[in-house]
């Protein structure tokens, strides 16, 4: 069975390159259950590694570092993104 998985639209502070591309937006996608158990088998570096890999993997970026020169700023909309997803989607807030 397919499910309709949303989206959420995170804008950036400024533009910013992520995979050669400057971006001033980015999609992200909904977690799912595989997403949990791709970062609960995650050993390799720290938590923070862990996390930078699997936000990479929701918005499409070929690999965590392709974020790493994100302002944290724009890491954090990232990360309240992700929290806002893993929510019921009539408690998300609308961005």
């Amino acid at each position: 069975m397919d499910y309709p998985l949303d989206k959420m639209i995170v804008v950036f502070s400024r533009p910013v390159v992520i995979g050669g591309k400057e971006v001033d937006l980015i999609e992200m996608m909904e977690p799912t259950l595989r997403d949990r158990i791709m970062y609960d088998k995650d050993k390799d570096g720290c938590e923070v590694e862990q996390e930078a890999r699997m936000i990479a993997r929701l918005i499409n970026a070929e690999d965590e570092k392709a974020i790493y020169g994100l302002p944290a700023c724009d890491y954090k909309k990232l990360q309240d993104a992700f929290n806002q997803m893993v929510k019921e989607p009539a408690a998300r807030k609308q961005n």
